[in-house]
């Protein structure tokens, strides 16, 4: 079948768990349509069918992304009422954020559902998202630390801002900018994922921005447009600190990337272990 020979292609370089993500929420479109591919249907009719099952919001984003992925790549079909129905699906899921608060802390998605909006932006072609969600979820920064530009010549490197060296195969993230930079220094990831490189070239090819990640000063304004369901960036890494709260390898890490520690973990987080020994 030309769907899951395509999927299976696309999804190549994403780890297990969101390889079966994908073919999951395949495996169930076909089921909800009872058909054996989706070309033919209209995409009117694929809307209706998942906007009226009983699931939340954000899993119909899931199916239709993977509808919009199939109907554009696979059949080379008009992709604009998906499109259309994602982005009032996103405003439903702010609403749903917003009503599920209680003392006056903000309802928290589970992480996968982040892992699963980055894998939706990407598919959308939303490179300046997946960028910003790329770094959030893998580097665990704090707003500023994403306030950067994406540059391609050593020349125009200036280490008194935040930047991403660019070159074919790699992408340099330097944050001369951050927080506790005074106590911790520079600091510098080099990342060599697929995805995240292609994203990184063709922001700057497909944007007018000049290198700028974000066109203005306003980095939260920026970073809540681009997060799932318009999260904050604490908030993003409240959800991972929860995830993965009994792993203490990835805790240490995650306080050595963001420039913190796991005494201001302790304090501030719910973990399960006690960390003040380790």
């Amino acid at each position: 079948m030309a769907e899951l020979v395509f999927l299976k292609k696309h999804t190549e370089h994403l780890a297990a768990n969101s390889k079966k993500s994908y073919l999951s929420a395949h495996k169930k479109l076909l089921k909800l349509l009872d058909c054996e591919n989706l070309e033919k249907q209209s995409n009117e009719e694929l809307i209706n069918v998942i906007q009226n099952t009983k699931q939340a919001t954000h899993s119909k984003n899931v199916l239709i992304n993977i509808l919009l992925l199939i109907k554009r790549e696979v059949y080379g079909q008009s992709i604009a009422e998906f499109e259309s129905q994602r982005e009032e699906n996103n405003k439903t899921i702010l609403e749903e954020n917003k009503t599920k608060s209680k003392d006056s802390k903000l309802y928290l998605p589970k992480y996968q559902e982040l892992v699963d909006h980055l894998d939706v932006v990407y598919d959308a072609c939303d490179w300046r998202a997946f960028i910003v969600n790329y770094i959030l979820l893998n580097y665990h920064t704090r707003d500023m630390d994403i306030s950067l530009n994406i540059i391609t010549n050593k020349k125009d490197i200036n280490n008194d801002i935040n930047y991403i060296m660019l070159t074919k195969k790699k992408a340099s993230y330097v944050r001369n900018q951050y927080k506790t930079v005074k106590t911790h220094g520079p600091k510098t990831s080099v990342i060599t994922d697929v995805r995240f490189t292609e994203a990184c070239h063709k922001f700057l090819k497909e944007t007018n921005s000049k290198g700028n990640l974000f066109p203005s000063n306003s980095t939260n304004y920026w970073i809540s447009r681009c997060t799932c369901g318009g999260l904050p960036e604490g908030n993003i890494y409240k959800i991972c600190v929860n995830h993965f709260k009994t792993d203490l390898s990835k805790l240490k890490y995650m306080c050595e990337s963001r420039g913190s520690s796991l005494n201001t973990l302790c304090d501030f987080y719910d973990i399960d272990m006690d960390l003040t020994e380790a």
